[in-house]
């Protein structure tokens, strides 16, 4: 039978694998291959004799598929027959263990789907080398048709993995195989006392994969983390799925109810089943009961009985094959222990993600599975897509947030569930009656978390609530003035799940707090009476910052401190909402004046003129260095988005005050400014004038990084007047002296006007160059204005080397980034670029949707 006619329907599965074929290749690497090959002849031969179809293979594993459940049975007999025969021969130590399932499946192509496959694998999951079961429904249909002398013994009831229905076991025998097996590899195989979980259990595969990788290595294993996210549920799905390593049992013991932790060793005996003794001490009990046995302990909420935690440890040390999975705020700090920090769920970062696409995220499935199971027609679909998304990246995928925020989907859609989580604390309430009471609301599992915490860590905690995008270590210090050791603060708070620890690149630490752990915080800190002292404070520090890095954005290590700046963005933000609302006027101007080129770098030039408007406007009556400063940088922001009148209206407000106030570097600039905005408009004269001015008074003041600039500037003036020579000297002096100060900045910028000299000459090949050496400085440090008109300059070289394909993929880049960041004159040079390109392609009806659209954007 070939694979292009796969039975359909009711189809009979046959899956196969080789029992310890990892280890049988391990010990025999050159006997094994040959041995896998008659294997597979083997099976291949019987498969196809009873008109079976192989349908796919994987290593060891054979799949194969049949129209008729009896000759899938006589197919499996005969191989099992032949495989057996050739033990202690050819095949050594080879076992085959096999599973029949009969049951509906979908054909796809060349590949089944159905759940009858996965039941037919989980089925093969718990059988051994040498046995064949079948499930219920396929011994019925195979009773009375069995090949001679093959009789079916009925194995009992099982539960398989993952699978809520368990199935009716039935063992295929014949005298020509062996008959004894150990008892099946299901769940309910081995003694335990693991509650049944009443909901499904979603995602977390990495995690339990990796909890299984780390019981290889040692014997006691902490989750941690914060109240609500799933340690217990994930602990006990482990648990579930390492039971049949341990054939003494796995037994599970809540701690939560406790009062003292004099209690946890009594507790474990009562589930264990021992009495105590009088005269003996109930640890050394524990200890003897347990010596020789292969057991698994599961401890659920350790972290209020950590006094017990010496115990843990005494009977690992004197049961050599107990294992112990905890759940714990903190870790148990027992020698030999390895921490897991079990992380919240995976959440979407796009919006316009498909609905299949966002159902594969774990805290999308966990919230559909719990709102289904609140509203049964809930359904992901196009119109709520985008809402579920922003809700889970809200609820940081917090599973105990979403499980409360879907319940919520009774009485509100997810539009209106969105709209109300700007106070999730207020909104996430209502958790399952039959549950934990810390569980009812996010607020009350808070509650519990903070509550284990001494004053001192208490004050850490709630004050780090102040950093709107996580902190460093020295802003902690500096901001939180933390009266306990601030790097055993910050480790306990990151051990109990309330901090994340993030390393980022170069190494520096960087800590954070979920959105909703945020918001409790803040309350704290209210309550307490300092989060307006603690606002201050925040913003104290990152005016500094902001002016610290200031002067290093146009030397050698500017890229780091743009990437620093990007990393604190949002503290930055929230610092300059604090200076307006508290009408702190020389904090806000000084903070956004001192970040105007990290803005205008970076692509925030919308955000950055919006912050400086609204600055501005509460410092009218302020005449302070700080607004001088402050108007420089909305008059440059305004030029870079195009919009001359509002840029020459500020830069000359500016000069005028740093006139007033005698500051010659000030004037310097607001001169070099205005030259800017004069040859943006086409006066060059007036601009070289400007320009010139500027460069006397910086040439005084020996500011080699001004000079370069207005040098650069100098050269775009004689260049547009046609003196290309001296505007070739100007870039190149210019270029040298940006150089020396190692900023990568203004030296792609001389490089692209180098460039555009040589384009200028008809030399297209040095042309093309000079902008691919200027296009990679600019994306070292992240320039995305720059990017911009880099990929523009591109494209107008490759339009003239009438490579018009590649101009309007380069041109069409620079579109797309420029309308990213906002820069409105490059938007508008794009399509004209583009419409002009569109000319000389012959494409006019493109040409013509061009235009309008950019005179939608003039």
């Amino acid at each position: 039978m070939s694979r292009s006619s796969l039975p359909t329907g009711t189809v009979t599965f046959v899956f196969t694998d080789i029992e310890g074929s990892t280890r049988l290749l391990g010990d025999h690497p050159e006997d094994y291959p040959v041995w896998l090959a008659r294997h597979s002849h083997i099976l291949q031969s019987a498969v196809e004799m009873h008109d079976g179809v192989i349908f796919e293979t994987v290593g060891d594993a054979v799949y194969a598929a049949f129209a008729s459940p009896r000759a899938a049975v006589r197919a499996a007999l005969q191989a099992q027959q032949a495989l057996h025969a050739e033990l202690g021969g050819e095949l050594g130590q080879i076992r085959v263990r096999m599973a029949l399932h009969t049951g509906e499946a979908e054909v796809r192509g060349e590949h089944y789907f159905g759940a009858a496959l996965y039941r037919c694998a989980r089925l093969m999951a718990i059988a051994h080398g040498g046995q064949t079961v079948l499930s219920g429904v396929t011994a019925e249909l195979v009773r009375n048709g069995l090949p001679p002398n093959a009789t079916l013994t009925h194995l009992g009831m099982h539960e398989l993995k993952d699978l809520d229905q368990p199935e009716l076991v039935w063992q295929l025998e014949h005298p020509d195989l062996g008959a004894s097996f150990p008892p099946l590899r299901s769940p309910n195989a081995r003694p335990n006392n693991l509650p049944a979980q009443l909901t499904s259990f979603v995602g977390r595969q990495r995690e339990l994969a990796e909890i299984r990788r780390l019981f290889g290595a040692t014997r006691l294993l902490t989750l941690t983390g914060l109240g609500g996210t799933g340690k217990t549920r994930l602990a006990l799905r482990a648990a579930t799925d390492l039971l049949e390593e341990f054939p003494d049992g796995v037994w599970f013991t809540d701690l939560a109810p406790l009062g003292e932790p004099a209690l946890v060793a009594s507790t474990i005996a009562q589930v264990l089943n021992i009495r105590p003794l009088p005269g003996r001490l109930l640890s050394e009990q524990l200890s003897d009961a347990l010596r020789d046995k292969q057991v698994l302990l599961v401890l659920d909420n350790f972290e209020h009985v950590q006094t017990a935690a010496p115990l843990v440890g005494d009977l690992l040390r004197a049961c050599p094959r107990l294992r112990v999975l905890v759940t714990s705020r903190v870790r148990l700090r027992v020698s030999g222990e390895q921490v897991f920090a079990v992380p919240p769920l995976a959440a979407p970062l796009l919006e316009h993600s498909s609905p299949e696409e966002l159902a594969e995220y774990p805290s999308v499935a966990l919230f559909l599975a719990r709102a289904q199971a609140a509203q049964p027609d809930f359904a992901l679909a196009p119109e709520n897509a985008a809402a579920v998304a922003s809700i889970c990246r809200a609820l940081d995928g917090l599973p105990l947030a979403l499980e409360l925020a879907a319940a919520r989907t009774r009485v509100l859609s997810p539009d209106a569930l969105l709209a109300r989580l700007d106070g999730p604390l207020k909104v996430l309430t209502g958790g399952p009656r039959d549950g934990p009471a810390r569980h009812h609301t996010l607020r009350a599992t808070l509650d519990w978390s903070y509550d284990l915490l001494t004053a001192g860590e208490q004050a850490l905690f709630r004050r780090i609530g102040v950093f709107a995008a996580g902190c460093t270590p020295e802003a902690s210090d500096a901001v939180c003035e933390p009266s306990v050791d601030l790097l055993d603060g910050l480790e306990l708070l990151v051990d109990q799940g309330l901090l994340r620890h993030d390393v980022q690149p170069g190494g520096q630490s960087r800590f954070r707090m979920l959105a909703t752990i945020r918001e409790y915080a803040l309350e704290q800190l209210s309550t307490n009476g300092e989060l307006d002292a603690l606002r201050r404070q925040h913003a104290e520090f990152f005016v500094a910052l902001a002016e610290r890095a200031e002067p290093e954005l146009v030397g050698a290590g500017q890229g780091q401190w743009l990437d620093r700046l990007e990393a604190e963005h949002d503290n930055m933000r929230a610092a300059l909402r604090w200076s307006l609302e508290a009408s702190e006027v020389e904090t806000g101007l000084r903070l956004a004046a001192a970040l105007w080129r990290f803005w205008a770098t970076r692509g925030y030039l919308s955000e950055g003129e919006r912050w400086l408007v609204e600055v501005l406007s509460i410092a009218d009556t302020v005449s302070s260095p700080s607004k001088a400063k402050a108007l420089t940088a909305a008059g440059s922001l305004a030029r870079s988005r195009g919009d001359h009148a509002r840029a020459e209206a500020l830069h000359s407000d500016s000069l005028d005050l740093f006139r007033q106030l005698g500051d010659t570097p000030g004037i310097a600039r607001s001169l070099s400014n205005l030259g800017a905005v004069a040859y943006d408009r086409g006066l060059y004269a007036l601009a070289g004038a400007l320009y010139q001015e500027s460069l006397t008074l910086r040439r005084e003041l020996g500011d080699t990084w001004a000079i370069a600039v207005v040098l650069n500037n100098l050269g775009l003036v004689a260049r547009d007047e046609g003196n290309l020579d001296r505007a070739t000297s100007l870039y190149e002096e210019s270029r040298t002296l940006f150089q020396e100060l190692g900023d990568k900045v203004g030296i792609a910028n001389t490089v692209e006007n180098l460039g555009q000299v040589a384009g200028d000459r008809e030399d297209l090949d040095t042309a093309a160059s000079l902008h691919r050496a200027s296009l990679t400085l600019r994306r070292e440090v992240g320039d995305k204005r720059g990017i911009a008109r880099s990929l523009r300059e591109l494209g107008q070289v490759a339009r003239r080397q009438q490579d018009y394909a590649l101009a309007e993929q380069l041109l069409s880049g620079s579109l797309s980034l420029s309308r990213e960041v906002g820069a409105t004159h490059e938007i508008n040079r794009c399509l004209e670029l583009l419409d002009e390109l569109a000319v000389v392609r012959l494409m006019g009806g493109a040409s013509t949707l061009v235009r309008d659209e950019q005179h939608a954007n003039s």
